[in-house]
């Protein structure tokens, strides 16, 4: 991370192309929206999936920390077991919504 807030963005593959982690969480809250409906679980679970996926790409140590701490300040945790409750809580909500619809 730089001196003034700012990592590498995952998004491109450029050097030198930087974003603030809040910024990126932004994007990925974005990402998320559509289709998510009224539904938080499938929402949480897609921005705390993207938000790893840019985590995993980031090639600096110092910038993954500053994304993973951004990320748990905004309420997003994207370790293994983070990530696993998430998809499990999105996995029981589709099958309630497919339930309702029969």
């Amino acid at each position: 991370m730089t001196r003034d807030g700012f990592i590498t963005n995952p998004r491109l593959g450029q050097p030198g192309c930087l974003i603030t982690p809040r910024r990126l969480i932004e994007q990925a809250e974005a990402l998320a929206s559509p289709g998510s409906g009224q539904h938080y679980e499938l929402f949480h679970a897609r921005v705390a999936g993207q938000l790893r996926e840019w985590s995993d790409a980031l090639a600096d140590l110092g910038d993954r920390d500053a994304l993973r701490l951004a990320a748990e300040r905004r309420g997003y945790a994207f370790d293994d077991d983070s990530l696993r409750a998430a998809a499990e809580s999105e996995s029981d909500l589709l099958r309630e919504l497919q339930a309702d619809m029969l």
